[in-house]
């Protein structure tokens, strides 16, 4: 009687310790699957397709508009030529640039803001909303909003720098002229950008029991 029911008991563990997928757990699966599927094809369609389309078509001399000459491969003529093209050269210069001033400035923003974000004043959760806003904001509005900031005649930025002395700085072209375009850019990614890292840096600080401080 012992030795049957130890068999009964070992059965009973061994059947016990593989999972059996249930139909409902592959009807989840499956509802999973079909609710996944629309991302997945834009995906496939707008982003992973064009990438491996880019990577042909880089090594090829095809246009962007079909013209008589049929599509021929080119090796890395495309990337010799692209290496001495002192246009590029610029924009690896711009981007290096942007990134040593925007990382450091707006971590270091960002930090600040979150230190005033974690006080314990009345309606801080609206100086929340306001610091974040940037960033759920679309890059289009963000765009035409400082366009306007930017603008030579009636933008804010120059009539405040017009007050402040006396009419003595005038009508700076922010983003026409090849000085002043790239720190405009700067300025204008730091605001948008800030309010995210800043809600990294309250949930960090927001962590920190208040008896260590």
């Amino acid at each position: 009687m012992g030795a049957e029911t130890t068999v009964t008991v070992e059965k009973a563990r061994a059947t016990s310790g593989k999972p059996r997928t249930t139909s409902w757990q592959l009807k989840e699966m499956l509802t999973a699957w079909i609710f996944s599927l629309p991302a997945f094809l834009l995906l496939l369609v707008f982003l992973i397709i064009p990438f491996f389309m880019a990577i042909y078509f880089s090594f090829t001399n095809q246009t962007l508009i079909p013209g008589p000459i049929p599509t021929e491969f080119v090796g890395f003529r495309n990337f010799a030529r692209l290496l001495q093209d002192d246009t590029f050269h610029r924009a690896l210069l711009n981007n290096f640039l942007f990134g040593i001033i925007v990382v450091p400035v707006q971590t270091t923003f960002a930090l600040f803001l979150a230190i005033l974000a974690n006080q314990k004043i009345r309606g801080i959760y609206v100086f929340r909303t306001i610091y974040f806003s940037p960033v759920v904001t679309t890059i289009a509005v963000i765009s035409v909003v400082w366009s306007f900031l930017y603008n030579p005649d009636q933008g804010l930025i120059n009539q405040f720098l017009k007050s402040i002395s006396f009419g003595h700085i005038p009508n700076l072209q922010w983003l026409n002229d090849v000085h002043l375009a790239l720190p405009a850019i700067i300025i204008m990614s730091i605001w948008q950008g800030v309010g995210f890292q800043m809600m990294i840096y309250l949930a960090g600080l927001q962590s920190i029991p208040d008896s260590l401080y």
